[in-house]
């Protein structure tokens, strides 16, 4: 196994265990805010700001996720009639697609983070560049296992398909 390739790996298992922490986190913030405000009728006023922020973490990261487990609903008729070469070819297309959307919102995103650094935020009174940090974070996780999917359907499985008569499955 490639150096690379642990980095890739060992930051797919960071974000994995990521995501269940911020999960857990809003769960706490959630049941916090539940009760400070119904059971000692005192609401607090950070904790749905706090939610919000942990949820769109946890939306991209996920997202991500979900992506790199092939989770994410699609209409893959087509790639389902496929077999061989073709069924490849498509493949790969589609993750070229989708490394050149993930740039595009990288680069938004990236400019959105830089010119919101000295924006606070309205109850937690931290930079908003934190919250919009989540789009360049989770576009480059993107491009990284898109790109490790583009090149392992490119180097290892045409010749399984070639000299098999193995077809590609998804």
């Amino acid at each position: 196994m490639s150096f690379l390739n642990k980095i890739r790996l060992a930051l797919n298992s960071f974000f994995e265990k990521l995501t269940v922490l911020i999960v857990i986190a809003m769960v706490i913030v959630v049941f916090a805010q539940v009760f400070f405000r119904y059971v000692l009728h005192n609401s607090l006023s950070w904790s749905e700001e706090l939610a919000i922020f942990l949820f769109i973490w946890l939306t991209f990261i996920g997202g991500e996720i979900v992506l790199r487990n092939g989770g994410h609903i699609a209409v893959d008729a087509l790639l389902n009639t496929l077999k061989g070469i073709p069924k490849l070819v498509l493949s790969i297309f589609i993750d070229v697609v989708i490394i050149v959307f993930a740039c595009i919102v990288l680069a938004s995103g990236i400019e959105l983070t830089i010119s919101t650094v000295n924006q606070p935020s309205a109850a937690l009174n931290v930079s908003m560049s934190w919250v919009y940090a989540a789009i360049p974070v989770s576009m480059t996780m993107m491009i990284i296992n898109t790109f490790y999917s583009f090149i392992t359907k490119l180097i290892v499985r045409p010749a399984h398909t070639l000299m098999d008569n193995v077809s590609v499955d998804e």
